[in-house]
């Protein structure tokens, strides 16, 4: 797993989904505040190496993506990767392991995209086509030019792929989260009605 991390972030749900112990995180020195965006996958890397990891299948957690999101600020991104990808160069070079850059491109295009920043998705498709030589990256691509919301398609798509187990225990949870969240964007728009 600590092999994975060195190579691409591979946290389902970012930092969310992720449970240690304090003195564990002290010990490999906590989150680097020099970062903002890859923060979470920095410290995931130095938890890795210095522990085993364990996976929960149960849906435990739900990754709302918004508008306001810090994974959709993608100013600094690219110079976080190069911090990450120096910071970890000697590790990398000794598990025979590279930055999987075409992933960081795709997920960064994918932020864009569903942002509404045509032209950083379509750079970030480009790079990602020009490192995979794949042809999902190019369809991506032209979708950020032709189609910009074709991540909604994607999402449905993903989602009938998921077993109906697994969404049954996924909604079980959220539906009481999502009556909260409707009551108080209704309180909100009457107070402002009013």
């Amino acid at each position: 797993v600590a092999d994975t991390f060195l190579a691409v972030h591979a946290m389902p749900g970012g930092g969310s989904g992720v449970v240690a112990r304090t003195e564990l995180v002290r010990r490999v020195g906590g989150f680097d505040c020099g970062l903002k965006i890859l923060a979470d996958w920095d410290l995931w890397v130095r938890l890795a190496r210095e522990s085993p990891l364990t996976t929960v299948a149960d849906p435990l957690l739900a990754y709302r993506l918004h508008e306001g999101a810090m994974s959709w600020q993608s100013g600094q991104v690219r110079d976080e990767l190069h911090r990450l990808e120096e910071k970890y160069a000697s590790w990398r070079s000794a598990s025979g392991l590279r930055l999987d850059r075409a992933s960081f491109e795709m997920w960064l295009g994918d932020r864009a995209q569903r942002a509404g920043d045509r032209r950083v998705a379509t750079s970030a498709y480009l790079r990602a086509a020009a490192v995979m030589g794949r042809p999902k990256a190019a369809v991506r691509l032209v979708e950020s030019l032709l189609w910009p919301r074709a991540h909604i398609l994607h999402d449905r798509y993903r989602r009938r792929m998921t077993s109906e187990n697994h969404l049954t225990g996924v909604e079980a949870w959220l539906a009481p989260i999502r009556t909260v969240e409707l009551a108080a964007r209704v309180s909100e728009r009457a107070a402002q009605a009013a």
